[in-house]
């Protein structure tokens, strides 16, 4: 298990390597840059375009500017935006709390809703529940994220009020972000919001889960159905265990393998959501952060923000991959 450990983590590294470098090899190939997008390029004089070029090292060789990405990303220090010079770590301390909440919620909305679906689905194969199930599931999945979150600010936020069907205020969801300073709560230990927080968090949580849920529901059902057909727990049947402990001890633990790893996969398809989810809900997080500095062009907050997502991303395979191997072990011996 140790040897099969180290050469997942040997790979980890080199996967991050590959995808900063070639990030930052594609920014340097397209035309222009920050200082052309800060400022319009037919009224900056050349001095001063001159002068901010080298104040932000825009001057020296691609190697050389790669070469200083590096060792500034190995120390920690993830430099300076060049669209409002403000430290980079700074901006992304910030926009990492809405995100990780975010993501915390999504996941678990995900894992609760589409791994119960899932197996229910599984054990009541042709009923009323899995036909339902499944309808929904494709539906969700084909409906875009700022359609679905708009639609969602729509029957909950604006149809609700006092203009149009007056619920109760506990019936409504607020339609601003929930990292705002609105008064109404605190966070215990970072993920649980405390007062009326929770009503802020649960719309965007629920649209940023949404796709991956219907997804990971059918997974979930379709291995669940592959284990129930096993030899094994047609013995286990034989033997007199009861239904329950067959489900849940035998074929529950089994079905889990690949759906853990479609786990990592949704993990990294959220940050894409988060996107368009962030940008519906004005959130202040990690995509819409991106999202903008990639259309200024900003490289040190595109680079900055993606590097430790990225990082953070292969840790979350290399647990997986580990998650994997315990649950399997023929995969560490193969």
């Amino acid at each position: 298990m140790g040897t099969y450990i180290l050469r997942r983590l040997l790979l980890t590294i080199v996967i991050v390597w590959g995808a900063l470098s070639l990030l930052f090899l594609l920014f340097q190939g397209i035309p222009g840059n920050s200082i052309e997008s800060r400022y319009n390029d037919r009224y900056l004089q050349p001095t001063i375009k001159k002068n901010f070029e080298r104040e932000y090292g825009l001057d020296k060789p691609v190697v050389v500017q790669y070469a200083k990405y590096w060792v500034r990303f190995v120390q920690g220090d993830l430099g300076r935006s060049q669209v409002d010079d403000q430290p980079v770590a700074k901006s992304l301390r910030k926009a990492a709390k809405t995100s990780s909440r975010l993501a915390f919620w999504g996941i678990m909305v995900q894992l609760t809703v589409g791994l119960s679906t899932g197996v229910i689905a599984a054990v009541k194969r042709y009923s009323w529940f899995d036909v339902l199930s499944g309808f929904l599931s494709v539906a969700i999945i084909g409906v875009p994220v700022f359609v679905s979150g708009i639609l969602f600010q729509w029957l909950f936020g604006v149809l609700p009020g006092p203009n149009h069907w007056n619920w109760p205020q506990w019936a409504r969801f607020p339609t601003q972000a929930f990292d705002k300073d609105n008064g109404d709560g605190t966070w215990f230990l970072h993920f649980f919001p405390t007062g009326h927080t929770w009503k802020y968090l649960i719309g965007p949580a629920i649209i940023i889960a949404a796709v991956q849920t219907g997804a990971f529901s059918r997974l979930t059902r379709t291995s669940m159905l592959e284990v129930l057909r096993a030899d094994y727990l047609r013995t286990a049947a034989a033997k007199g265990l009861t239904r329950r402990r067959i489900i849940f001890k035998h074929a529950f633990r089994n079905a889990l393998v690949p759906v853990i790893t479609s786990l990592g996969s949704d993990i990294i398809s959220m940050f894409g959501v988060a996107v368009l989810t962030e940008t519906v809900f004005n959130l202040n997080g990690i995509g819409s952060r991106v999202a903008k500095a990639a259309a200024a062009q900003d490289t040190p907050v595109v680079m900055g923000f993606v590097g430790p997502v990225v990082v953070v991303t292969a840790m979350v395979f290399l647990l997986i991959d580990v998650g994997y191997a315990w649950l399997d072990p023929r995969v560490r011996l193969s």
